[in-house]
């Protein structure tokens, strides 16, 4: 038997490569990028503690609300790093590891489920055998059971998916909890338990086991089931991990204004009998693919699918007649003791029981990848009407029976070798999520970005006007639009000579981008402003770093009404966070000001509109630095002197402003037609030398410098 079990856990290990091993190829793409790539909280493994007390460490995205903990996962992730760096092979080779590992476990839960004592009566009502089940027939039938588990290609997405391996590592673990609990004694339990409590850490859908435990021990056969004194124990301590999780995890997450204790989101429609609803609906998705698994299909999305809106709803009635026959079904076998059909109908649910969304709302309400943990379950009511089949009929029948699981396997691996080939990378990915399901507006988003990436402009305008006419009042995506904007921007200006910059109309594109990414900061802080951030899909953080690049365009464009708007809205915000101005937004008003006073001067054709408009930005520049706007220009800028002087004094590495006070300086002295006096001419040699200093390549300072020193020794 030892043998034989190691036959088949090789090849199960085997078939894991056979159907999942195109993904060693793949790169990182979607949530990879800031889990991963991106994440330089797993670049070194010298704190690993900060993992489980500080959520930031999961994830690099700049404005999006920590909502997960998965410490363990991310303590994976950091491992990986130590051993392969970025190149993503030894971590797509990490996670079809784990997937083999996890067919091999599932085989010894099947085994356990399956196969009898030599006294004791099946686990499905049939009569006693003998140890000819540990060598024949069961052993079989929890083989293609678990060839099936590893094979299915709705595991696709947690094993080509790097992203998903906290589903991997909990299912581990948890295979490993059902393990050490299928015999009794103290040193079992407490490994079971230990089990359960890394399972958790790794994800939240490990809770499910509270209930997965003592049924795993009711599905056992008589004569291998532990006592019922020991599951009620047993279950009572996963009970207590699950909950010491829980308080755990309530620490260390902050908690997140309007949005229900635990939950990543709001129900939808606000209304938890809207969440049953899609879970209901969802039921009926799950049931289509793991029955017909054809196609790509992605998650469905709280913010971007329609949730069902009435109880009449065909796929509610056809969900709710689902669920309600899946529960009779567990019910009635457990009665007739056939443990293992138990196990899968009233697992399974069990399973799905942490993502239905009805006891916690999360972003999404169905994905592939939430059937990760209730596949062994489900495996093992398929195996187990493998077997009762099998008994029944003659040996002849039973090698089609056996042929025909063959060709479910060898069929699941073509389906999973090619759905694999969608995670390849960031556009296929995309393209195939597009290609499945035409109305889903993540497609067009994830293309539209992935597109802005490379370069093609007007094929991601396409795609993302198409996500906004799904979605326009997504406040994220719109800032996410507006950073790439930016991004787009400087890698423009950064690759491009100063001659080419001159000559051609790269002058005219790089403004037309940055006009792109505040209309983009305008949309997304206007969605913010009619939803809410959390139905926008956005936080506090993302709404500060939009209004950052937004100013910042603003800036760069010359807009400064714009400018001075942005800088207002910034210090209001980080005024209702309790804290005073911050100093880049008094900073930003002196800057402002500055500027306002030299687009005046510097006008060059007489336009009455637009010196109504510019005296009208000055003014209200003037009047946020704290200047009289009736002063003249010298005069402004006299008075703008000292508040630099001041701004310089709190943090005298800030060149940019001391640079400010050089050309106001020169600027007043030329406007009042007379030389800087002794005092000023030592202020400007003092501010120059500093200049100098900080940029020692700058010509221009340095001849400055020096003529200033001519003047003083004069």
């Amino acid at each position: 038997m030892k043998g034989g079990a190691f036959g088949i856990s090789l090849a199960l290990l085997l078939l894991a490569f056979a159907a999942h091993g195109r993904a060693l190829g793949a790169g990182f793409v979607y949530d990879d990028h800031r889990f991963i790539e991106h994440n330089v909280a797993i670049a070194s493994l010298r704190d690993p503690v900060s993992f489980f007390v500080d959520p930031s460490t999961a994830s690099a995205a700049q404005g999006v609300q920590a909502d997960i903990y998965r410490p363990l996962r991310t303590l994976h992730f950091a491992v990986d790093r130590a051993l392969f760096g970025l190149r993503p092979f030894g971590w797509h080779l990490a996670s079809v590891l784990l997937h083999g590992l996890n067919g091999v476990l599932v085989f010894l839960l099947l085994l356990r489920l399956l196969v009898r004592a030599p006294s004791a009566g099946s686990g499905d009502g049939s009569p006693p055998h003998g140890r000819g089940d540990a060598s024949g027939a069961a052993v079989l039938a929890a083989a293609i059971g678990a060839a099936l588990f590893v094979t299915h290609p709705v595991t696709v997405e947690s094993t080509a998916w790097i992203s998903s391996r906290g589903d991997l590592l909990a299912w581990t673990f948890a295979l490993l909890a059902f393990e050490a609990f299928a015999k009794e004694g103290r040193r079992r339990t407490l490994l079971g338990v230990v089990f359960v409590a890394l399972a958790c850490l790794a994800k939240e859908s490990a809770l499910a086991l509270v209930a997965l435990v003592p049924l795993r021990d009711l599905a056992a056969p008589e004569g291998a089931r532990p006592s019922r004194r020991t599951t009620v124990a047993r279950t009572a301590l996963v009970a207590l991990v699950a909950g010491t999780y829980l308080g755990v995890r309530a620490l260390v997450l902050p908690a997140v204004p309007d949005v229900p204790w635990m939950a990543q989101t709001g129900f939808p429609d606000d209304s938890r009998a809207a969440a049953a609803r899609g879970m209901l609906a969802s039921l009926v998705w799950y049931a289509r693919v793991l029955v017909w698994p054809s196609g790509f299909p992605f998650d469905r999305n709280v913010f971007t699918d329609p949730v069902p809106t009435s109880w009449g709803d065909p796929e509610v009635v056809l969900g709710l007649g689902l669920l309600l026959s899946t529960v009779l079904a567990g019910i009635v076998a457990l009665r007739a003791r056939r443990g293992a059909i138990a196990f899968a109908c009233l697992g399974a649910l069990a399973a799905l029981g942490p993502v239905s969304n009805v006891l916690v709302p999360l972003k999404a309400f169905s994905a592939e990848r939430f059937l990760y943990p209730a596949l062994p379950c489900l495996a093992a009511g398929f195996a187990a009407l493998g077997l009762s089949a099998a008994r029944r009929l003659s040996p002849g029948g039973r090698r089609i029976l056996v042929g025909a699981g063959c060709v479910a396997v060898a069929a699941c691996v073509a389906l999973s070798w090619g759905r694999t080939a969608s995670w390849h990378d960031e556009r296929t990915l995309w393209e195939a999520v597009r290609r499945e399901s035409p109305n889903n507006p993540r497609a067009y988003e994830g293309l539209g970005l992935e597109l802005l990436k490379e370069g093609h402009i007007d094929g991601a305008e396409r795609a993302l006007g198409t996500y906004r006419e799904f979605q326009p009042l997504d406040g994220k995506v719109h800032a996410e639009l507006a950073a790439t904007f930016r991004r787009l921007h400087d890698d423009l200006a950064g690759s491009a000579s100063r001659e080419l910059y001159e000559t051609s109309n790269l002058r005219e594109r790089l403004a037309r981008v940055l006009r792109q990414s505040m209309l983009e900061s305008r949309a997304a802080f206007d969605a913010w402003s009619r939803v809410g951030l959390a139905r926008g899909r956005g936080d506090l953080a993302l709404l500060r770093s939009t209004l950052v690049g937004w100013r910042e365009a603003a800036l760069e464009l010359g807009d400064l009404r714009e400018a001075s708007r942005t800088n207002e809205m910034l210090s209001m915000h980080d005024g209702r966070d309790g804290a005073s101005a911050a100093y880049e937004q008094r900073r930003m008003r002196l800057v402002i000001a500055g500027l306002a006073l030299s687009q005046r001067e510097e006008g060059r054709r007489r336009d009455a509109a637009r010196d109504l408009d510019r005296a009208r930005v000055r003014a209200e520049s003037l009047r946020a630095a704290g200047i009289d706007p009736n002063l003249s220009d010298p005069d402004a800028l006299a008075a703008l002197r000292p508040l630099l002087g001041a701004m310089l004094e709190e943090r005298p590495t800030d060149h940019a402003l001391r640079r400010q006070r050089v050309l106001g300086m020169f600027r007043v002295a030329q406007a009042r037609g007379r030389e800087p006096d002794v005092a000023d001419l030592a202020q400007l040699e003092a501010d120059l030398v500093a200049l100098v200093a900080a940029y020692p390549g700058d010509e221009g300072l340095r001849r400055n410098l020096d003529g200033v020193r001519a003047r003083r020794s004069r």
